[in-house]
């Protein structure tokens, strides 16, 4: 699908092209999301230079994601995608930054970007400038990015509020432990997937302030273009810090695990100790030897069976002063 953007009084009016295929000239943002082929013959006819493939977009080199070429300037971000669900992930979205046109090749329909196209319907003229939308595009996500770290760490936070707050009688079941270490799992990895999407767009950020003349940047663009830099080298560091917090959570997890495992080992160990004296006992007079004289008196049985129980009790009673009960 093609969506091109002309400017108008209020801002940007979508043209939608898929069907008729003619782009307007005065066209200030070019949309191609998941185009076919003839609709991507077609923009490539109006644009005069070929789109880079999906395969290109996928190149993990930062000189194959950040280049200028022909005076155009060509900037691939991660665009985080299915954020809200248990499985988010991050996609391809290449910028082509021209003098006059911005170009955006997709895959998806993240969020943002229906969020900025109702922002730049009323913005004004400012949208007229290519490189103001570009950065207006990138605010979006990283305004939504930060939604997602504040939903990360909440996430983290009512953890660790279970873990180290809670008041239990019993012990953790193992139902609930693996339900704890999956919250941290998906905590970890929605941040760990935010930072990498936040980690190319600043990047994109940077290279964008020196790769175009400071004549094609209005006060205004310059404005935004630092704002949206210092945010999102905010987020990356905060995303650091959910990030070493999911891994200070899972390590305290594992102790937690580990104590609950040693105190099953314990509760073993002390049952085996204190039965050893009465299985001694009980192993002596379960010999059957032809004299043992004792066996013969009255009270023999009732006394064994005594000594069976005080030795039994007496390690009970040591571990019990040791405090390791």
């Amino acid at each position: 699908m093609i969506t091109a953007y002309i400017p108008s009084e209020a801002g940007l009016l979508p043209v939608q092209c898929e069907k008729t295929h003619v782009i307007p000239p005065q066209t200030i943002w070019l949309d191609v999301h998941a185009a076919g082929p003839e609709e991507v013959r077609s923009a490539e006819q109006f644009l005069g230079f070929k789109l880079p493939t999906r395969d290109e977009m996928g190149e993990i080199e930062t000189s194959s994601r950040i280049y200028t070429k022909e005076g155009r300037s060509y900037l691939t971000v991660l665009a985080l995608v299915n954020s809200e669900t248990d499985a988010p992930d991050t996609l391809d979205l290449t910028f082509i930054l021209m003098r006059d046109r911005l170009v955006t090749i997709r895959y998806a329909n993240p969020r943002p970007f229906t969020i900025y196209t109702v922002r730049a319907a009323i913005a004004g003229e400012s949208v007229r400038e290519p490189a103001y939308v570009l950065i207006g595009i990138l605010e979006a996500f990283i305004d939504r990015l930060a939604d997602t770290l504040e939903r990360a760490g909440g996430e983290i936070d009512g953890v660790a509020q279970d873990v180290f707050h809670g008041t239990r009688i019993r012990p953790i079941q193992p139902a609930e432990l693996r339900e704890v270490v999956r919250r941290i799992g998906r905590a970890g990895h929605l941040a760990a997937k935010t930072r990498e999407s936040l980690a190319t767009i600043v990047r994109v950020l940077i290279q964008l302030g020196t790769m175009l003349p400071e004549k094609h940047h209005g006060t205004e663009t310059r404005a935004h273009l630092k704002t949206a830099v210092r945010d999102c080298q905010q987020l990356v560091d905060h995303s650091s810090y959910l990030s070493n917090r999911t891994g200070f959570l899972m390590d305290a997890m594992t102790g937690l695990i580990s104590i609950e495992q040693n105190n099953i080992i314990k509760l073993f160990s002390v049952a085996a100790v204190a039965l050893m004296p009465p299985t001694l006992i009980a192993s002596v007079y379960g010999m059957n030897f032809e004299h043992m004289p004792e066996l013969s008196h009255p009270l023999a049985y009732p006394i064994v069976v005594g000594a069976m129980i005080v030795s039994s009790i007496l390690p009970y009673l040591f571990f019990r002063r040791k405090g390791w009960l």
